[in-house]
């Protein structure tokens, strides 16, 4: 098998590109606490045990880090605006 056929929609692992605030299909989620009600953590659901765990969140991060030093625009919440589909084969995702 292969890691995209855990991903799809209703399989609680992302397939569109984007982030969201307590949405478990989102690829990134933002979680609030449950008693204080302020985001608390980030799920990043797309990586998958054949990938080095540290090496993708430090992907993630740089990237962040990348938007806030260069002051780009966060594109909109999945649940405000849709995303653009995520590869669902590996050959979608060399040619993306």
């Amino acid at each position: 098998g292969n890691s995209f056929r855990r991903m799809g929609k209703g399989c609680w692992t992302g397939h569109e590109l984007g982030w969201a605030v307590e949405d478990k299909e989102a690829p990134l989620r933002l979680c609030r606490d449950v008693g204080t009600g302020f985001l608390s953590n980030v799920e990043l659901k797309l990586s998958d045990f054949t990938a080095n765990l540290y090496l993708s969140l430090a992907c993630v991060l740089a990237c962040g880090l990348n938007g806030i030093v260069n002051k780009l625009k966060l594109r909109p919440a999945l649940n405000l605006q849709p995303g653009a589909p995520l590869p669902t084969t590996f050959g979608e995702a060399l040619t993306a």
